[in-house]
Order: structure tokens, then sequence, then C-alpha cells
């Protein structure tokens, strides 16, 4: 929306008269506002104008010298600066235009309506070919699911692999406790992941976990071992989803070279499985790494395994724990991940859920 100031003024008078706390009106004003919100400061002054009894919501005249340093030319050449480095600092502004800080907050926020945005990591920095694959295969699967309706998720067999550590910390959010007032936090020494660590693959569908297969200490995965690894999923869709392969299992997995060796496509062809597209460097589109792998890992933050044998069974205790809702919503999540994928323009989504 375009930045209305006067409007945002009389939006703070209103809903402080309405008994709103200075914090909820400025989450409020940038939930409807976007990148043209006023700062968090900017609303609390505002609001301590009001409750020392201006009534107006215009610019005041002000006493004292005018604003100079607020002006058409010092507006150009920190928006030049700006283009050239958009990392620059305003101590560096202030160099370049010989003015003070009150002045750059001023121009940057209510001129130029500018703020300092940090950058969102990716696993990739994605190219055009690859953004267009993305959107390509994405808009396919939706238009399939489209199609042929829920009866198309609900025959998605999905799987990915991941390190499991013997010990990784809790997080600072787990560590959190209730205190009472005028008392201090509590502190944890730092500590580090386990070097012991296992790989394990999970395959689950909108049912829950069909089969977790660890790897023995120093294996890796190739291609004899996936293919064993598909036989006994095979196996155990038959003995626990009567029904399932009659309609034919749709295996989502993957660029993995394992996933994609000539033997192993041959072997999913004789399972009698159909392999969805999956674009490379796509881990916000696979459900086991945006859905799956980091609510089963925080459950195992903070305790220490002394062998696979311990590590396994709390898993297992995650999986008995786990309602079959959630893996029913990781499955049914994926075709609104597809369309968020064609309307950001094959960038990735974010990757981070409420589950995490």
């Amino acid at each position: 929306m375009e930045k209305d100031v006067l409007g945002q003024r009389w939006t703070t008078w209103f809903l402080l008269q309405e008994g709103e706390k200075p914090a909820e009106i400025f989450r409020r004003l940038e939930k409807v506002c976007g990148l043209d919100a006023p700062s968090r400061k900017t609303v609390y002054n505002w609001v301590d104008s009001y409750k020392c009894g201006r009534q107006s919501t215009d610019d005041r005249e002000r006493t004292g010298r005018p604003n100079t340093a607020v002006n058409e030319e010092n507006i150009e050449k920190i928006r030049l600066a700006i283009n050239e480095n958009p990392r620059i600092r305003k101590v560096e502004m202030q160099t370049i235009c010989g003015i003070g800080g009150n002045a750059i907050h001023l121009i940057l926020h209510e001129h130029l309506h500018l703020k300092k945005l940090t950058c969102r990591w990716v696993p990739k920095t994605l190219n055009e070919h690859q953004k267009n694959e993305r959107m390509t295969i994405s808009g396919d699967l939706l238009s399939r699911f489209e199609r042929e309706g829920p009866g198309f998720l609900e025959r998605i067999v999905t799987g990915d692999e991941s390190w499991f550590h013997f010990y990784e910390p809790e997080s600072k959010r787990q560590s959190q406790e209730w205190r009472g007032p005028g008392t201090l936090p509590p502190v944890k020494a730092k500590a580090e992941k386990s070097a012991g660590k296992r790989m394990a693959i999970v395959f689950w569908d909108m049912d829950g976990i069909l089969l977790i297969k660890w790897l023995s200490e120093g294996h890796t995965i190739n291609t004899t071992y996936y293919i064993e690894t598909l036989t006994e999923l095979r196996e155990q869709i038959k003995k626990n989803r009567r029904g399932k392969l009659t309609k034919g299992i749709l295996l989502l997995h993957d660029n993995a070279r394992p996933h994609t060796s000539h033997d192993a496509i041959r072997a999913i062809r004789d399972l009698q499985f159909e392999t969805l597209p999956h674009p490379p460097y796509s881990p916000d589109l696979a459900q086991s790494d945006y859905w799956l792998f980091a609510p089963m890992k925080k459950y195992l933050r903070g305790h220490r395994y002394e062998n696979l044998q311990q590590l396994a069974s709390s898993v297992h205790q995650w999986v008995r724990n786990t309602p079959q809702e959630f893996f029913s919503s990781g499955i049914q999540k994926l075709p609104e991940r597809w369309r968020r994928c064609i309307n950001m323009q094959g960038d990735y989504v974010e990757i981070s859920t409420k589950n995490n």
C-alpha cells in the first residue's frame, strides 16, 4: 500500500483510545502496512505525544531552527549511496551528507520508506534454468492433483535420509523456565553435538511411518542398499496398508545419486512404483526436510544415547506419540507448497514450519 503517515497517526490515536498497548498497535500497523509501516520507535513516540495531551494527528509547527538537513539534495545523495551499496552503514551516510543521525533516520524511514532486512538463508543460489524447472515440475504436480483430487495425495509415499546424533543439545527455547520477579534467568554451558551419529532412511505416508532403516556404522547409501530398502518398503506397505499397492504407489524422493541410477530406476519399475518428479536442490518441496525431521529431532534434543538401540528406541517412541493427523497434514500441504513455488517464480519457499 502507499505510505499514509496521516492515516497511520490517526489509526494509532484510535487504537490507543480503544485501550490497545503500543506494542500491539505497532504489530497491527506492520501487519496491514507491511514495508510502509512506521518504525516501532515512531509508534511509541506518537503514543507518548497523545498521552501527553496532543489532540491533532497532523504535523505541527515546531519551534526552533527548521530542519534544513532533510532536503531534496540530501535525500537524493542517500538514495544514490544505497543504490550503489545496499549494505552502507548510517555513519557512512552521515559522512557523505555531513548531517546528523536523526536526519539520516528521517530520510531513510519517512522519505525513502526503507527498512534494513536480514538475508534469508537458502540451500543454494538458483539460476534461471533451475527456477524454471522448479516452476514446471510444481505446475505439473499441481495440475495432476487438481485432476485426480485427494486420492492423488493418498497414494504418495515419500522418504529421505538424515543423520541422527547420539547427543544434540537443547535449543535456547527448550531450556526456558518459569521464574519469579527479580530472579535471574537460568544459565547453561554451551554444548556441541556429539561426534557419534547414525544415518537413517525414513519412509512415510498420510497414515504415518512405514519404514525406518538404520545404516550400520561406517556404511553409506549406495544403489544396491537403496534397492534393498525399497524392497523392504514394499513389504511394509503390503503388510500395513491394505489396498494401497492396488491403487498404485507414487514414490516421492529427491535426486540423490542412489535414487536416480539406472539400476534404481529399473528396480522401482519392477516394484511397480511410479516415481513423481522432484526438482534438484529443492528441500523446501520435500516433506521429510520441511515437515518431518525437524520435530522428530527436536524430541531427541537434550538426551544422551549410549548406543544405536537407545537412539532408535527414542525415535520409535516419538512415532508412537505422534498423532496420525501430523503425517496427514504434512502430505496435504504439498499442493500449497507447489502453488507458492510457482507464485515466487521458482524461488525457495520458506522451509521452516510451526513444527520446527
